[in-house]
């Protein structure tokens, strides 16, 4: 229901709507003399003229606006006076009743504060019992017709009205309030609190029926008085002043005996000495000094570890806490709830409350489930290297492993229509998110796709990614050609012998690939061992003399490319001749520096300090 934003129109619909169109009428069988009238959310009660009690549940009442039903009513006979209760009070007509904790509250029949008793009627067996009441706070004297003035309140307490008195500029009366504990005949009673209600005029003359929401009080009297009802804002602490007056249409020739509807948020009005009540249009009046804020919660959203709601009423003003049997919850300052920390599939309790100075407490207590165990997501982020014959495979474990841990993975080749191969190229891994397949063939389109398992079952199949095998493809060097992680056997190798190359920290079962530069000479390929080791060992061409950069290309463990680099030159076949004659240290060098320097100027890109390491790198051989 919406929330008023002032007290007007709550007061309007009180009973200053056109009931006709509004309101519902209610006539209740075997009701007669009605003498008062409450309800608990659940059932109206009347008290009829020889002291029953008449129910009726509200829920079988359709709230139709403008419409009549007839209600069947359920007699209960009253145990006045038997085994030592109280005998049934006088003046039936001028009492009222209120009702909370399993107890129809009624006074005696006398308006002399100090002397005035209260009893319970239970619900339970209708049996009246007298439950004390504070000397020190005793139940004030009402005022004229209907002086008992009995209300109860949204938070269970109840309360009674005094008599106006006069004081500066108007005048005054009080609202004591008592906290009810206990259930039924075991109820007991505490002084709560007094609210005072200032009026400029003595209003009324003829007490008729009283009643609050826990945030405004409704009093009305006699229609021919004008105005003929009034609300006021309650406020601990201080006094409230009239917040609407006006007047009210009649369903019925005397109204009498108010009550309010604590669950549905609708007032009722009964019929003085009839068999007939009125059920006002409904109105949340928001919290207030005897309605708490009870936090309205939507329906949870399960997550992986819990769940999440929103408060649809929530407000700033007050402070809010939730507490869980299991896990945590916090509450952010849009009134969204979080429940985190739960396994897959349990369920948890939680209370939502919400506190606030000269407010009572407000809570409701909701049940949520996290989701339950199920197969897990599909990997993504599939990425592929597409390699000689094969294609090299790697992706993201699942958002979501289905709360059971991933046991294998699986990936398998497609052809370009999006059909598995046959025979199946397939690989599958249990603890790593990559792997490679064979037997491709180069030039070739495909599709590979990949998915995870665990123990309740399969993911889908991931987003699909295109490749097309082939011989590996010239990438440039690195700038800084000198990687610890590259080694050769030999760093000035004759032309046409065997060179061992050694590279290390790629992704095992990928394909490394080994070039060698200046002009791109692809040396050959190797698979990375499972230490991410690759080993090629390869025959250096002819004719290819001079200072070149060793290469190896290939995929790390991470998934970020590699491009390992050393230096080395590479000597002529010619220099090994045998001459009959020593070649001297210095001649050596000097031809090593002219080498060098023509190297030099062909790849004139190198740093001085890479050509330095070279020369520190030569052997002086001589034959």
């Amino acid at each position: 229901m919406a929330r008023a934003v002032d007290p007007e129109p709550l007061a309007a619909r009180l009973i200053a709507e056109p009931y006709a169109t509004t309101g519902v009428r209610v006539t209740v069988s075997g009701m007669s003399g009605m003498a008062g009238l409450t309800n608990d959310g659940t059932f109206a009660y009347m008290l009829n003229g020889s002291g029953s009690i008449v129910s009726t549940p509200l829920a079988d009442i359709p709230l139709t606006p403008g419409s009549t039903f007839s209600a069947t009513g359920t007699v209960h006979p009253v145990q006045w006076g038997v085994a030592g209760a109280p005998a049934l009070p006088g003046n039936l007509l001028r009492l009222s009743i209120a009702a909370s904790h399993g107890c129809i509250f009624i006074t005696s029949g006398d308006n002399t504060e100090g002397s005035i008793h209260l009893y319970c009627i239970s619900v339970a067996d209708w049996t009246v019992t007298e439950v004390a009441v504070p000397a020190s706070y005793p139940l004030p004297e009402g005022f004229y017709y209907t002086f008992s003035s009995l209300i109860d309140f949204p938070d269970g307490r109840i309360g009674k009205v005094s008599k106006y008195t006069s004081t500066s500029g108007g005048y005054q009366s009080t609202l004591r309030t008592y906290q009810v504990t206990g259930t039924g005949a075991a109820v007991t009673i505490a002084w709560s609190e007094d609210y005072v209600m200032f009026d400029p005029d003595n209003f009324a003359v003829d007490e008729h029926g009283i009643a609050t929401d826990g945030t405004y009080l409704y009093r009305i009297q006699w229609r021919d008085f004008n105005p003929n009802f009034k609300s006021w804002k309650l406020s601990s602490g201080s006094s409230a002043s009239v917040s609407f007056a006006g007047n009210y249409t009649q369903p019925f020739d005397n109204m009498h005996y108010l009550s309010h509807n604590h669950v549905a948020n609708y007032y009722m009005v009964g019929h003085y000495n009839g068999s007939e009540f009125f059920i006002t249009s409904a109105a949340d009046p928001g919290p207030g000094p005897g309605n708490p804020l009870n936090p309205a919660l939507g329906t949870p959203t399960s997550t992986t570890d819990g769940c999440t709601a929103t408060i649809s009423n929530y407000d700033a003003a007050f402070d809010w806490s939730a507490s869980v049997s299991a896990g945590s919850a916090t509450i952010d300052s849009s009134g969204l709830l979080s429940v985190t920390g739960l396994a897959r599939g349990a369920s948890v309790s939680i209370t939502v409350s919400a506190t606030r100075s000269g407010y009572p407490s407000g809570s409701t207590v909701i049940t949520c489930t996290s989701l339950a165990l199920a197969a897990p997501d599909a990997p993504t982020g599939l990425s592929v290297k597409p390699e000689n014959g094969r294609v090299s495979l790697a992706w993201t474990a699942p958002a979501d492993d289905g709360g059971s841990a991933i046991l294998t993975y699986q990936a398998r080749v497609l052809d370009a229509g999006g059909n598995p191969l046959a025979p199946a190229v397939e690989c599958s891994t249990a603890t790593l998110d990559y792997c490679s397949m064979s037997g491709l063939s180069n030039g070739t389109a495909y599709l590979v796709e990949v998915r995870a398992s665990n123990a309740i079952g399969d993911s889908p199949w991931s987003t699909r990614a295109a490749l097309t095998p082939g011989v590996p493809v010239a990438v440039a060097p690195t700038t800084d050609p000198d990687s610890a992680d590259l080694t050769l056997n030999d760093h000035d190798p004759v032309e046409g012998t065997t060179i061992v190359l050694t590279a290390y920290g790629f992704r095992p079962g990928t394909q490394v690939d080994f070039w060698l530069n200046s002009t791109p000479l692809l040396l050959g390929s190797a698979i990375a061992n499972s230490s991410g080791i690759a080993v090629l060992s390869a025959t250096l061409p002819s004719n290819f003399s001079g200072i070149h950069v060793a290469q190896a290309l290939g995929v790390g463990p991470s998934g970020i490319y590699r491009n390992l680099t050393q230096q080395l030159t590479i000597r002529s076949a010619g220099s090994l001749a045998s001459t009959g004659s020593t070649i001297t240290p210095t001649v050596a060098l000097a031809s090593s520096l002219v080498a060098l320097g023509l190297a030099l100027l062909a790849f004139g890109g190198w740093s001085s300090r890479g050509a330095a390491a070279m020369i520190r790198r030569r052997r002086l051989t001589h034959s």
